[in-house]
């Protein structure tokens, strides 16, 4: 069996994920004209039409578009610098990335507490956005604070369990430090089952 597998290239200024793994950079992206076989519009790249098995690939086949590459990027794609315990804890798992395929870098990270998780941010970065959720398996006994800090500022603290199981994470971040932590600190139960998924984490640049 051989397997090929491209090595990652900086992105242009615009780029396309495509359901079949297909990713490509332009400078240009529209809908292009109705097929009248499928019914379904085609996608243009660069005014050419896209086609896969000589039929032209339609907009349910575009997965993800970033129209300027230089103002996001995925948490999954950054550099972790530190994890921690919080509290006694004798073992310590880095955070799970669910989707390691996830189109534009965003996929879903699961980290299991009480941690503290230290990721190294882009100059430029000015927010972090995601959407925190408990799964439903943790619900019964987990309960937890989830803390988001820039470098060693104090964004957001709010409680995640059963009553409260998702949170939207919209802070702002400084060039300061270029450090973006986020902690999950026991709450009534202690550390059973704290856990949180982060679906679609961001880093927005200038």
């Amino acid at each position: 069996a051989v397997r090929l597998v491209a090595s990652a290239a900086e992105p242009g200024t615009m780029r396309a994920w495509f359901s079949d793994g297909l990713v490509v950079d332009a400078t240009s992206i529209r809908a292009g004209e109705m097929d009248d076989e499928s019914g379904s519009f085609g996608v243009e790249l660069d005014g050419e039409t896209v086609r896969g098995d000589r039929l032209p690939v339609g907009l349910d086949d575009l997965t993800a578009v970033v129209f300027d590459t230089g103002r996001l990027r995925g948490l999954a794609e950054l550099e972790i610098d530190g994890i921690e315990a919080v509290g006694p804890r004798h073992h310590l798992e880095p955070p799970l990335v669910l989707e390691p395929l996830a189109a534009a870098g965003l996929g879903t990270l699961e980290l299991r507490g009480p941690v503290a998780v230290r990721w190294i941010v882009p100059d430029d970065a000015t927010r972090f956005t995601a959407v925190a959720s408990m799964p439903e398996v943790a619900r019964q006994w987990g309960d937890l604070e989830l803390v988001v800090l820039d470098g060693r500022e104090e964004r957001l603290r709010t409680t995640v369990n059963a009553m409260h199981p998702e949170v939207v994470i919209d802070v702002p971040l400084s060039a300061a430090d270029r450090r973006l932590t986020i902690r999950l600190e026991s709450g009534r139960h202690g550390p059973v089952m704290d856990r949180v998924r982060l679906r679609l984490p961001r880093v927005l640049m200038r």
